[in-house]
């Protein structure tokens, strides 16, 4: 007679070492979920109809205080005023070589440094 030979049970867990899974048991039970849910539905996973948004009211409700509401317009003579300051305080940081790149340096103080200390 013949030695009873073993069949032993293929696992769905292929062994990347000896005693060592490739895919840890909370993923054996995602995955063996995954399919009782593709086999309930025909093999396919089930879709679901986007939720309706809520739709945003058209008009903002009003402040509290009613004057907020209203946008402040700048007169044309202050825009024509700030122009002609600006035109003359370009000139002057483009006649000095290096201050137009001191003046977008970015300032920061670190520990210890006391800024009324400081003298420019």
């Amino acid at each position: 007679m013949a030695p009873n030979q073993i069949t032993r049970k293929v696992s769905r867990n292929p062994e990347l070492i000896r005693g060592i899974g490739k895919y840890s048991r909370s993923q054996m039970y995602h995955k063996r979920g995954i399919w009782a849910i593709k086999a309930k539905n025909g093999g396919v996973f089930p879709r679901h109809d986007p939720t309706p948004k809520p739709q945003s009211p058209a008009l903002k409700p009003p402040k509290f205080y009613p004057a907020d509401d209203e946008k402040s317009v700048l007169p044309q003579q202050k825009k024509d005023d700030q122009k002609t300051v600006d035109s003359v305080l370009i000139k002057a940081i483009e006649s000095v070589p290096e201050l137009n790149a001191y003046l977008g340096a970015r300032f920061s103080l670190k520990d210890g440094v006391k800024p009324h200390e400081l003298v420019f």
